[in-house]
């Protein structure tokens, strides 16, 4: 089997001030140690814990000393930026982008110190106060939640959610705002990898995506298991092009029951670069795909 040689490269943003020696407040690292554990998941957004070896201990401080510098740390918080790619010899694709709430250097793990960033996609819109949202008689379910997301500073998409509401008042931070529309309206949303906020109806795949097989021999890692919510999950090689609520084909499984087509609600990714053996992995947590949506595939 020949060696593919697995990079991530994670680019930090400073809400204010440069790294030292530079004229800029962006510091993009790439050709380092690093060791990312992602979470994604429906109805939530998603989140990212990031270590990263071999740093300048000034380009460590510049992060570090955001929380104890006057100033609002809502904004700073609002501000911090993380953006992740992994590379597997075919190119950079954006894996994570979020908001960092803390960045820290490891000093306990002497001599072998890393800088752990810990952010999430959306963290402003989770933090920062907002006006309600109030409305006198009926509105359009999807216009509304498009409306939210751009107030978040997401790109929208619609999977076929429908519907009005009648005098809708939504209180809290927008993302409380967003989320009591979901529960209210009965649709799932889900977040990709560039922050675009993706609305489906309850418990549905997003529409005309193309699948994703995954057998013993594309990407399969151990068995598929079936789980009490008639749905399945499995370990496989990270693969950029499976997304949430998007279908997926599990093929020549051995474990009755588990062949076919599903979509993924639950995501996490396990990814490691510059490391002998590093994991390159994801853990999927899937539904059935709907016969209704064979159509949209």
């Amino acid at each position: 089997m020949s060696f593919v040689n697995r990079l991530l490269r994670a680019t930090l943003t400073l809400p204010q001030g440069t790294f030292p020696g530079t004229n800029s407040n962006t510091l993009v690292l790439t050709n380092m140690r690093m060791a990312a554990h992602v979470e994604c998941a429906g109805n939530f957004t998603n989140s990212c814990d990031l270590h990263i070896w071999g740093m300048r201990q000034v380009d460590m401080n510049a992060v570090t000393v955001l929380w104890g510098q006057n100033g609002d740390p809502q904004t700073v918080v609002a501000n911090a930026i993380l953006v992740l790619e992994a590379n597997d010899e075919t190119g950079w694709l954006q894996v994570f982008e979020g908001q960092f709430y803390d960045a820290q250097p490891e000093y306990k793990s002497l001599p072998d110190v890393s800088l752990l960033v810990s952010a999430k996609q959306g963290y402003a819109a989770q933090i920062l106060i907002a006006a309600p949202s109030s409305f006198a008689g009926a509105v359009d379910v999807a216009g509304l939640a498009e409306q939210l997301a751009a107030q978040m500073g997401f790109a929208f998409e619609n999977n076929g959610v429908t519907g009005t509401l009648h005098s809708p008042y939504l209180p809290g931070t927008l993302m409380d705002q967003f989320r009591e529309l979901g529960k209210a309206a009965g649709f799932d949303y889900y977040f990709d990898a560039k922050s675009t906020l993706i609305i489906c109806p309850r418990n549905q795949p997003r529409l005309n995506q193309g699948s994703t097989v995954i057998s013993p021999t594309s990407g399969l890692v151990g068995y598929v298991t079936l789980t009490r919510n008639a749905g399945v999950e499995f370990d496989c090689i990270f693969t950029p092009a499976i997304l949430l609520g998007s279908p997926i084909v599990i093929q020549d499984s051995d474990v009755p029951g588990t062949n076919g087509q599903w979509f993924p609600y639950q995501m996490t990714h396990e990814l490691e670069s510059v490391k002998p053996g590093g994991r390159w992995f994801s853990h999927l947590q899937c539904l059935r795909f709907p016969a209704s949506a064979q159509g949209g595939t």
